[in-house]
């Protein structure tokens, strides 16, 4: 499904494969607050780590009531930021620091009233394998 580093850093300018429409959807996700928390379907499924010290993966649904808001990522020098478009309607978002294999996805699929987040794996330990 993902691909490998090489692939994937020169995947990062890929703006134009993106849907028009998933763009500006996007861009609001992460910038409005309220767009957010209507665009994402709770409880929504996803992997939590436990903690720093266990890397096993907890298969959790995320809840409103204690959903933290989702940003742009500052300093996006330091990751890979991938979009891979799966179908029409369903398109999966990598970040995955460079000097670490670490990484969080988010899912998106589009439904009749536009694009929303259908699953997410917070920021943990993950094989380079794993993302290949």
């Amino acid at each position: 499904m993902l691909t490998g580093c090489t692939e994937r850093h020169q995947k990062e300018a890929i703006d134009d494969a993106v849907p028009k429409d998933f763009r500006s959807f996007y861009q609001q996700f992460l910038e409005d607050s309220s767009y957010q928390l209507e665009h994402i379907v709770f409880p929504l499924d996803g992997i939590r780590g436990k903690d720093n010290a266990d890397t096993s993966m907890t298969f959790i649904p995320w809840q409103k009531d204690t959903w933290a808001l989702h940003k742009r990522v500052a300093d996006m020098d330091n990751y890979y930021h991938t979009f891979d478009i799966l179908s029409d309607d369903l398109i999966v978002e990598t970040i995955e620091e460079r000097n670490a294999p670490i990484a969080m996805q988010r899912r998106y699929a589009r439904m009749a009233d536009g694009w929303h987040l259908i699953y997410y794996i917070e920021m943990q330990p993950m094989s380079r394998k794993q993302n290949e």
